[in-house]
């Protein structure tokens, strides 16, 4: 099955100070690989009554909303398609006075985490945020956990981070189970274990400044990922990069740095070929509640650049 990713857009309108409203923008991001064909996938993520959205507007307010669905091909990422999401308001009523809105760069931290996929692999950690909260949610920078907003939100987390189908484990699970009625399809994006990490053994600074060439021993092709790490100089070279050229056998240029580099080699670093692959998480916690800035007035971008 290819492998999709699914991106949802959500906007809340609410009072920024007296006498001015704003609308704010931000988007969720997930993936999975149990649909043959897009639009089967751009289905299941649109529908509001089952799935990823039923769990997620269970715990929203109804002053904010999502708006549309996005699908991609992570192997082709310019085939995609978007569906506007019918009735994807929050399910939590702002007129009851124990759910009105909080401010939408109030958001609930959780980490979702996979165990390690082989011998000698990591755990993969996702530090998820979860805005268009309540107030009846929030106590200072903890979420109030008796609160009707948080138990729904729990129980979307046990149907999102707690392993594949059959689901198994205490209570908790078994109620997430009995709301969604289905299994959860949902997975992140981690490393591969397979590719494994080996030393530079030479790097070099393009002519251009704005590329290296490194020799190391990864089975890359024009294209791909590579994963530069423990180069203390030159500056800037720490980083995921991609394979522009293959120069010779284990000689590959890689580009294209933003900034200009200079520097002489430190005889020293690692290269791995990125390899993502999809897995359920196995497990999550909650950390708490986290400030997080979004777009700007009526969704506009953020950043140096929008000022400009």
């Amino acid at each position: 099955m290819p492998d999709w990713k699914v991106n949802w857009e959500f906007e809340g309108s609410q009072s920024a100070m007296a006498g001015r409203s704003q609308i704010l923008t931000w988007t969720e991001t997930w993936y999975q690989n149990a649909d043959p064909n897009i639009e089967l996938a751009l289905l299941r993520a649109s529908l509001v009554a089952s799935g990823w959205l039923k769990g997620r507007l269970s715990f929203m307010s109804d002053l904010y909303r999502c708006t549309q669905v996005r699908v991609s091909d992570q192997a082709n990422p310019r085939m995609s398609k978007v569906a506007l999401v019918q009735g994807g308001w929050g399910t939590l009523p702002h007129a009851n006075a124990n759910f009105k809105a909080a401010q939408v760069n109030c958001a609930l931290l959780v980490d979702f985490s996979v165990l390690p996929l082989a011998a000698g692999d990591i755990v993969h950690h996702r530090r998820a945020l979860f805005r268009g909260l309540d107030v009846s949610m929030i106590n200072g920078n903890l979420p109030v956990r008796t609160s009707t907003s948080f138990v729904n939100a729990t129980r979307f987390f046990n149907w999102l981070g707690v392993g594949p189908a059959p689901q198994t484990g205490g209570r908790n699970v078994q109620f997430a189970r009995d709301y969604f009625r289905e299994a959860c399809e949902y997975k992140m994006r981690v490393q591969s274990p397979a590719p494994v990490r080996v030393p530079i053994e030479a790097l070099t600074i393009h002519a251009s400044q704005r590329s290296i060439t490194i020799t190391a021993d990864i089975p890359a092709a024009v294209g791909d990922k590579v994963n530069v790490t423990g180069v203390t100089f030159p500056r800037g070279v720490n980083r995921i990069w991609t394979v522009e050229e293959i120069v010779a056998a284990g000689q590959f240029r890689l580009g294209r740095s933003r900034v200009r580099l200079a520097g002489t080699w430190d005889n020293n670093g690692w290269a791995r070929l990125q390899q993502p692959v999809l897995a359920f998480a196995d497990q999550y916690i909650v950390p708490g509640l986290r400030n997080r800035q979004t777009s700007g007035p009526f969704g506009g971008p953020r950043g140096r650049r929008s000022r400009e």
